[in-house]
């Protein structure tokens, strides 16, 4: 929860208790529960963005238990694995590790709904974190850091839709994701994807690899 209160520090005289009306946006018993939890007064409470979300862990359900329910499947697991193999890499020996080139992952507060956003996927965030990394190690050269990005490989990671049972002739043959029998490569002919034939010919070589 983001929470607007009281920005120019505990020294500067508070605007007038009435001035935003809290209360006619938003339940009383809600912003004095945030006013609690904050140690402030709940009239310095100028506005809050509130995202509510499923806590339930994942399970298995049906007369079979042959459904998955789970939420916040897309994107966490990718996320996940990501991160995993980020902190598997690292603890390889020194002398199995390129120092030359540097592993990342990059976790977005908000994906597809929200990329245009000023944290998001498709914002300026990513182009000026890799500038400021590539900043740290040496004097920045923008020319030495297009080459050095012109060399990376980025892999964009997302969950796919298995085929449904009930509506398996909706896909096409060649075309039907199951679940537990490996990843899926998705290609967009606009380019909404980043997959494209190189990338893809390297994640088939490091699938058969595996």
């Amino acid at each position: 929860m983001g929470v607007v209160h009281n920005l120019f520090g505990d020294d500067v005289p508070l605007i007038e208790e009435d001035t935003f009306q809290i209360d006619e946006r938003h339940m009383a018993g809600l912003t004095q529960m945030i006013a609690n939890d904050l140690h402030i007064q709940r009239e310095q409470i100028i506005d809050f963005d509130l995202n509510c979300y499923d806590s339930q862990p994942a399970s298995l359900v049906g007369l079979h238990e042959e459904f998955v329910s789970s939420p916040r499947l897309d994107n966490l697991g990718s996320s996940l694995c990501a991160l995993d193999a980020l902190i598997q890499h690292s603890k390889l020996p020194s002398e199995q590790r390129d120092h030359a080139e540097i592993d990342m992952i990059m976790l977005f507060d908000h994906e597809e709904v929200g990329s245009t956003s000023a944290q998001g996927a498709d914002s300026n965030m990513a182009v000026e974190v890799t500038q400021r990394i590539f900043g740290a190690f040496t004097t920045f050269n923008t020319e030495e850091y297009f080459q050095s990005i012109h060399r990376s490989f980025l892999l964009s990671a997302d969950m796919a839709h298995a085929v449904h049972p009930n509506y398996a002739d909706k896909h096409q043959a060649q075309h039907t994701p199951m679940i537990q029998e490996g990843i899926v490569l998705k290609i967009n002919a606009n380019q909404r994807y980043a997959t494209d034939c190189v990338g893809s010919s390297v994640m088939k070589v490091l699938a058969a690899r595996a």
